[in-house]
């Protein structure tokens, strides 16, 4: 995918208390929560506006650029993301749905 001259706008909140990572396109397309962060467990949680049906390719890599998740989920606005395969560590998300390309941050503890 090919994006030149194209600035995307974010606002980020976080929630220190319950460790959720909200990041909304304000051009209202969708929003992305992830949760919890610091991830203690194996699952990671992600929940998003998505209303309009649209795909969303959900990528976890490590800093190395090495993938160890990808998964084009088509339905719903809430998943579990099984992430017992992964080592302490940081990674990277990246959520890709309309063109547009989003990433966060998960610490696994």
């Amino acid at each position: 995918m090919k994006m030149e001259n194209q600035i995307i706008l974010l606002t980020v909140a976080i929630d220190v208390v319950l460790g959720i990572w909200d990041v909304e396109d304000i051009t209202g397309n969708q929003s992305f929560s992830v949760y919890p962060v610091p991830v203690g467990n194996d699952f990671i949680y992600l929940k998003t506006t998505n209303t309009k049906g649209a795909s969303l390719k959900v990528t976890i890599i490590d800093t190395g650029g090495k993938v160890f998740y990808q998964e084009v989920k088509y339905t719903g606005d809430k998943w579990i993301i099984d992430i017992s395969n992964l080592m302490q560590g940081i990674y990277i998300m990246k959520l890709e749905s309309y063109g547009n390309l989003q990433t966060k941050r998960i610490i696994k503890l």
